[in-house]
């Protein structure tokens, strides 16, 4: 088969061959016949030449368009189940956030009651061991009021009576005196 070229250089020598050349306008039929001949011969060659390659590029191309549309729709949705996800997430981390909060203000506040309900239990019994120190001590302190008492009652007594006493007798007399004292109202 000839080249398409070679068939287009030849067709305008074979058309000027009829001997008169017709007008442009003018309708011929060997224009006619010559226009239908090419047309079919660039039928021909871009049926079985162009044709096929060109439209198997358009297949493809189309093919990758509407595959690339899917992907992108699917990614779409992916997206959007994500994002929906990721808004789940963050409403419950914020919740639970709500909710770590709240439980701490609630530890904070029984701590604080605690520590104040141990102060006072703390203070309560300090309270209570100062008083008992504070009876001890004013015990103590009578005993001894007491005993200088007898120890001044018996020297004063011995030089009244211008004579010392026995061991015993001293002892009798002091047993008397803290009796004697301890039956006085307004002591403990």
């Amino acid at each position: 088969m000839a080249d398409p070229g070679t068939i287009l250089a030849i067709l305008p020598v074979l058309a000027a061959e009829g001997g008169h050349e017709p007008g442009i306008a003018e309708p011929m039929l060997s224009h006619w016949l010559w226009t239908w001949v090419v047309f079919a011969i660039v039928f021909f060659i871009l049926k079985k030449f162009a044709w096929k390659p060109l439209r198997e590029q358009l297949e493809t191309r189309e093919r990758r368009i509407r595959e690339t549309v899917e992907k992108a729709e699917k990614l779409k949705s992916e997206a959007e189940v994500l994002l929906e996800k990721h808004r789940e997430m963050m409403d419950r981390s914020r919740a639970d956030a709500q909710q770590i909060l709240a439980e701490g203000r609630e530890a904070a506040e029984r701590v604080q009651k605690e520590a104040q309900k141990l102060g006072q239990e703390e203070a309560q019994l300090l309270l209570e061991r100062a008083r008992r120190e504070i009876d001890l001590e004013k015990r103590k302190a009578l005993d001894e009021i007491r005993r200088e008492t007898v120890d001044l009652t018996l020297t004063a007594a011995s030089r009244l009576l211008q004579r010392s006493l026995l061991d015993e007798d001293h002892r009798r007399l002091t047993a008397e005196v803290i009796e004697e004292l301890d039956r006085m109202p307004g002591e403990g």
